[in-house]
């Protein structure tokens, strides 16, 4: 692994974003995606709920126990509002409660923390981490700066293990990132 070419920071990250790596991880174990993850950040901060969300099925629960054992940068935490977390999720607390409680519990630990970056996919996730002063960014977003800066060869055989799984990306920005490292017709 080169040796780090980022700006170390800290950041939470949701279940979406969580599970995605977690399958790419199984899929391309030679491009050790949480090693690059961790030259990128000095702390990965899991929320209490994204942790029992991602853990909630048992093909995902051990490799989410041995992630956190073998790469010491994962660290689990609990929100410390949960009334402030619920008035982004819980439609009792707030009918118009935009986003899903992995998303708000993101949102409000990093706020809690002081931690500016969240990773999030989720359109209106992302839409209310920008409205909370906070810089969302997405798998998209990852694998186009590690590519960019050389850690893993090649973007594309990424986002399409990531379609085939179902994750949701945007076409338009999966074409400007494989435009950018080089990779599109």
């Amino acid at each position: 692994m080169p040796r780090s070419r980022f700006e170390k920071s800290e950041v939470v990250i949701d279940s979406s974003c969580l599970r995605c790596m977690l399958v790419l991880n199984r899929v391309f174990p030679q491009y050790r995606l949480f090693n690059a993850l961790a030259l990128r950040y000095y702390v990965v901060h899991i929320p209490q709920h994204v942790w029992n969300e991602v853990g909630r099925k048992g093909h995902t629960r051990g490799p989410l126990k041995r992630l956190v054992q073998r790469h010491q940068i994962f660290q689990r935490c609990d929100v410390g509002s949960q009334h402030r977390a619920k008035l982004l999720y819980d439609r009792q607390t707030n009918p118009r409660a935009p986003i899903h409680r992995g998303e708000a519990e993101t949102i409000i630990q990093a706020q809690e923390l002081g931690i500016s970056e969240v990773l999030m996919d989720e359109r209106k996730g992302t839409k209310i981490a920008l409205a909370h002063s906070l810089n969302p960014r997405g798998i998209v977003g990852l694998i186009r700066e590690f590519t960019l800066n050389g850690v893993i060869p090649e973007a594309r055989p990424l986002f399409e293990e990531c379609k085939r799984n179902r994750f949701w990306l945007d076409d338009e920005l999966i074409e400007s990132v494989l435009k950018e490292t080089g990779e599109s017709p």
